[in-house]
């Protein structure tokens, strides 16, 4: 199943939440956003992607080169958002 909107998928979601948190290597965004939606119909590359598109993440490199996300301004504004609209 594709989405229409990748910004409305709750893995989406759930990857900028987290990030909302502090910035998180891949690897352990990628695990913990599957465990928390069960949704296996985006994969975590392709909304990392979308995100870095957007202009809402960055993507560092970390020590021994591992890579990391974390919410440029334009991103922290919209979890801002997401987080007033969940209260």
């Amino acid at each position: 199943m594709i989405h229409k909107d990748i910004m409305t998928h709750p893995r989406t979601l759930a990857v900028l939440i987290e990030l909302g948190w502090g910035d998180r290597f891949e690897k352990d965004l990628e695990e913990k956003t599957e465990d928390s939606t069960g949704d296996w119909s985006l994969s975590f590359e392709r909304i990392r992607d979308e995100l870095i598109e957007r202009g809402l993440v960055y993507r560092l490199r970390g020590g021994q080169g591992s890579p990391y996300l974390a919410l440029t301004d334009e991103g922290q504004r919209l979890v801002g958002n997401l987080q007033k609209n969940q209260d």
